[in-house]
């Protein structure tokens, strides 16, 4: 479970995994202090870690050092949908067949189902 919590200073939130990770956010606008990232920037940092480690991990299965992965992700909040666009690079000694495969295959991430999926926010 995630657990949001209140900092003291205005709008700067400590994020919790429960497992002893924290991360935080923060908003720039209404006198927020933009410390942290935002909470959309959250979710896209999410998508685009994920795809970045699906692809460590494939190189890793088939072998390849995974020399450096670098995936970029865009979010633009539109008025009726959100569309992310992502980006990955792979470096190193890497067949260009086998990256292809591997950047394909990581449009199935974890995260990549999870947006692409029906979504129903609940309360606890």
């Amino acid at each position: 479970m995630i657990t949001a919590t209140s900092t003291g200073r205005k709008y700067a939130t400590q994020l919790t995994d429960g497992r002893g990770h924290y991360i935080f956010a923060d908003v720039p606008d209404d006198g927020g202090g933009d410390l942290y990232q935002r909470p959309g920037e959250l979710i896209a940092e999410g998508y685009a870690a994920c795809m970045n480690i699906t692809a460590q991990k494939l190189l890793a299965e088939q072998g390849y050092p995974a020399d450096r992965v670098e995936t970029h992700v865009e979010m633009d909040r539109l008025p009726d949908k959100t569309v992310f666009r992502a980006k990955t690079t792979i470096g190193g000694d890497v067949p260009e067949e086998v990256k292809a495969v591997i950047l394909e295959r990581i449009t199935r991430c974890p995260v990549c189902k999870i947006l692409a999926g029906e979504i129903e926010l609940l309360s606890l």
